[in-house]
């Protein structure tokens, strides 16, 4: 069996087993919820973190995530795909935390996501031993130079490896706007693509 089968066949069970726990929880099982963040937790550390980086803001907006969860339960509808719902609606937790701490009480705008932005940095790079430190410096320049949202689309693409309808439910877009950000990025990235399949290809 090649690599990618059997990638694949993890992933379809991660899928199933996410899915099996959710089902579990929204019935009143508790550790249901808490087999399901520990499942998640690295996971959605790594996007919330991407997006805001303060160590501290993201661990309480995980841990107030899954306690609207459990209070919420009742009224949650069935998922299939639990690890793109649960990034969604982090990242969502995240905008009203920093709305808050700003004093803004009042209805959410897609304008208070401005204060989200990936930004990727040179030590993202340095677990790769197929770059060198030039490429590595010229890939990070290059991805920096992206939009806040290619960088989001490119982030969870290429080093989280979301498909793109799932990517495409995280940041609340249509299926067709995440393609055409994905492909404006490898545009704008086509001499230092192949760097970062090759890194995200190990990530």
């Amino acid at each position: 069996m090649h690599l990618w089968q059997i990638m694949v066949k993890l992933s379809a069970f991660d899928i199933e087993q996410d899915s099996t726990l959710w089902t579990s929880f929204r019935s009143g099982n508790q550790q249901a919820l808490a087999d399901l963040f520990l499942a998640q937790y690295d996971k959605l550390y790594r996007y919330g973190f991407r997006l805001y980086s303060d160590e501290d803001v993201i661990k309480d907006c995980i841990q107030e995530l899954f306690l609207k969860l459990w209070h919420k339960r009742q009224s949650l509808g069935e998922v299939r795909e639990v690890t793109p719902y649960l990034c969604q609606a982090l990242r969502r937790t995240i905008v009203d935390s920093l709305r808050e701490k700003s004093g803004r009480f009042r209805l959410w705008t897609p304008g208070d996501e401005e204060r989200l932005e990936v930004t990727f940095s040179h030590e993202d790079f340095l677990i790769s031993q197929q770059i060198d430190d030039e490429q590595r410096r010229r890939l990070t320049a290059a991805l920096n130079q992206l939009t806040k949202r290619q960088r989001e689309a490119v982030h969870l693409r290429y080093f989280e490896n979301f498909e793109p309808g799932e990517i495409a439910r995280i940041m609340n877009l249509s299926d067709q706007s995440v393609y055409n950000l994905l492909y404006r990025s490898v545009q704008a990235l086509r001499d230092n693509f192949f760097l970062l399949l090759l890194i995200g290809a190990n990530n």
